[in-house]
């Protein structure tokens, strides 16, 4: 018994010492092997041997040690980017600091009883936003506002990109992809607000978006189900509104990496209500000063909202043009409103830059971002080709049959 258990101890012990320099190969890089293999064959010298292992070991730690070692650099913000590029975050933010002297014009001072100076400044916004890539398909964006003295979310989304037929995906608190003027960042509009027909656009909202794409990016359909929310990014009730937002754009023309392009797209988005009271009001071009638009509250049971948009940009020249159309559909036996604005805005700036696609920052339109700062002269800044118009009116119903 005792000889039987002695010979399987042996035979374990011969099993195990031949494994180990099999097993310590295995373990050796490919350079260390090689430089095994050399010296068993006497194909080197023990000195040459050593010398060749200490090499090989730094290189290999090297290589180890750039594998994982991120790259951290500024470009429109902080951003952290590793070797292979599979993760990339960037940590940025905004201060815009608004300051105004507003002198009503006669026709203000007749039609609003608007006479008086006005002067003043204030933040307008003040962000902070960290958004990036994990793992190369996966989106993730956060981004707070602190103009006023409160926090309100702006964007707070998750997302997925390289889907097969839908392409991006992404669920959470976001912009509605409406018109081209709303999508564009403040960052980059023409003027200091948006236009006055801008207050009829579907804007940020907590839903899900996706975005398929065709033809090498040229060609854009984007789809969107949402929860109408407010600057919390949360709703919970019995009477809680969703929104339907799809838009369809195409760039038929772009060149020399979008110094040269036209952009052509349409929106559409329904709002669904329930007898529900709805508003609209607007400043003049300005975050200061009086309301001087105002519909009052409007009984509706949803609204239907078409906006149409053009843009085109010819080295330092660029223009955009945008219709904006809103129906309600009207509550309490009320007649059929129909509301609508134009902006047609140019600049001519120094050289620009244009991004087709830009989703980690919500924004999937020709977005346009000068390439430096606007310096003051006669060349910067811009003018409108002609200034926007918002009219409301009522359209009569037609006569029963």
């Amino acid at each position: 018994m005792f000889r039987s258990q002695l010979r399987h101890a042996l035979l374990l012990c011969t099993f195990l010492l031949a494994a180990l320099p099999a097993a310590s190969r295995a373990s050796q890089s490919v350079s260390e092997e090689i430089l095994e293999i050399l010296k068993e064959s006497g194909r080197v010298s023990e000195e040459k041997y050593q010398e060749l292992k200490v090499r090989a070991g730094a290189e290999a730690s090297a290589a180890e040690k750039a594998a994982t070692d991120y790259r951290v650099y500024w470009k429109h913000g902080l951003r952290f980017a590793s070797p292979d590029g599979a993760f990339a975050l960037k940590l940025g933010g905004r201060i815009q600091n608004d300051w105004a002297i507003l002198l009503p014009s006669g026709a203000i001072q007749d039609a609003f009883d608007e006479g008086s100076p006005i002067t003043g400044g204030k933040i307008r916004r003040a962000r902070l936003f960290l958004s990036g890539t994990l793992n190369k398909h996966f989106l993730i964006k956060a981004q707070y506002d602190f103009a006023g003295g409160r926090v309100g979310i702006r964007d707070l989304y998750l997302g997925m990109q390289d889907i097969p037929f839908i392409d991006t995906i992404l669920v959470g608190h976001m912009k509605e992809p409406y018109s081209l003027e709303q999508l564009t960042s403040s960052n980059h509009i023409t003027f200091m607000e948006r236009g006055a027909s801008a207050t009829l656009d579907s804007a940020r909202n907590t839903g899900v978006t996706i975005y398929p794409r065709f033809a090498g990016n040229h060609l854009g359909v984007d789809l969107g189900a949402y929860l109408n929310t407010d600057g919390d990014a949360s709703v919970f009730s019995m009477e809680s509104e969703y929104n339907v937002t799809m838009r369809v754009y195409g760039l038929p023309w772009w060149q020399d990496e979008g110094r040269k392009l036209f952009y052509l797209g349409g929106s559409y988005s329904h709002h669904f209500r329930n007898d529900d009271d709805v508003s609209f009001s607007a400043r003049p071009n300005t975050s200061f000063g009086p309301t001087l638009i105002a519909t009052g509250a409007i009984p509706t049971n949803g609204n239907d909202l078409v906006n149409l948009s053009a843009a085109v940009v010819n080295g330092p020249f660029s223009a955009l043009a945008s219709l904006h159309r809103l129906a309600e559909r009207p509550g309490r036996q009320l007649p059929r409103l129909v509301c609508g604005g134009e902006l047609v805005p140019h600049r001519r700036v120094p050289p620009i830059q244009s991004q087709k696609r830009n989703l980690h920052a919500g924004e999937t339109c020709a977005q346009l971002r000068p390439r430096s700062g606007l310096g003051l002269g006669r060349r910067a800044g811009g003018r409108p080709l002609q200034p926007f118009r918002l009219r409301l009116r009522p359209r009569p119903r037609r006569p029963a049959q």
